[in-house]
């Protein structure tokens, strides 16, 4: 960090003003990105039941690339997990009630 002193004032350089402008920019382009193309949910789960849900993501989430929902997903992201354990209900929900009109 470049930092010049003037008498008892700290002065921060120019290029260390223009990285926090880039930063703030580059955060308000994701906040805007976020609120344009996803919804938010609020899950609530039994205390102890988040860090087993972690565990489990970190174990068996393996990189699983695309979801049509969300896009890439990386390793062990427990969003993703909850996301394709969703995906994966709602094929399996739809299969069965599909088969349960055919009889």
């Amino acid at each position: 960090m470049e930092v010049a002193r003037l008498g008892r004032k700290r002065v921060v350089m120019d290029n260390e003003k223009t990285e926090k402008k880039k930063n703030r920019t580059s955060k308000k382009a994701v906040a805007k990105y976020v609120e344009n193309n996803y919804d938010r949910l609020e899950l609530k789960v039994p205390k102890g039941k988040k860090d087993i849900i972690k565990a489990h993501a970190e174990k068996y989430q393996g990189e699983v690339g695309m979801i049509r929902t969300l896009g890439h997903i990386p390793k062990g992201s427990v969003n993703g997990f909850i996301n394709r354990a969703i995906d994966e209900t709602i094929a399996r929900d739809v299969k069965e009630n599909e088969a349960n009109e055919k009889t």
